[in-house]
């Protein structure tokens, strides 16, 4: 019986201690939960004024990083030459095209050609047009096309 008594105490010990050291924890973590809270601000926010631009202009002197040259634009163009230019450039547009290579049987005389047309392979006979673009003649060195009344060389792409 001695042993459990013992250990009883020894129990009630342990709780005891464990106990005061919750109950000190608590009260040292107080945050100052009794200060007296005030309504009034401690200062007052005044927000800065400020000034708006009306217009601004970019300077865009910069070296073109792909190019490796500076890229220097004029600034003083119209807008009607812009539109102008616009117009000029939708009738100078050309599609991009690569020649592939010459595809012909031995036995025939019949050329026909492998070439790319705005990244869509084609293989088409001498005369025949793919997106409007009229292929005229082809060897195994280069090809002629047409594109809106506009004639264009093309070499071998390796």
């Amino acid at each position: 019986m001695n042993k459990k008594k013992r250990t009883r105490y020894l129990l009630l010990a342990v709780i005891l201690i464990y106990g005061a050291v919750v109950v000190r924890f608590f009260m040292l973590s107080d945050d100052g939960v009794d200060a007296m809270i005030t309504s009034e601000p401690i200062t007052s926010f005044k927000p800065a004024s400020y000034t708006v631009k009306e217009s601004f202009t970019i300077d865009n002197n910069y070296r073109d990083p792909f190019l490796g040259t500076i890229v220097n634009r004029n600034q003083t163009r119209k807008k009607n030459i812009s539109r102008q230019n616009a117009s000029n450039q939708e009738d100078a547009y050309f599609p991009a095209i690569k020649y592939l290579g010459l595809i012909s049987d031995t036995g025939s005389g019949k050329k026909v050609l492998s070439l790319e047309i705005n990244t869509k392979e084609y293989i088409a006979k001498e005369g025949s047009v793919i997106d409007s673009v009229q292929i005229i003649s082809g060897n195994l060195k280069n090809i002629s096309v047409s594109y809106k009344g506009k004639r264009k060389n093309i070499n071998i792409s390796g």
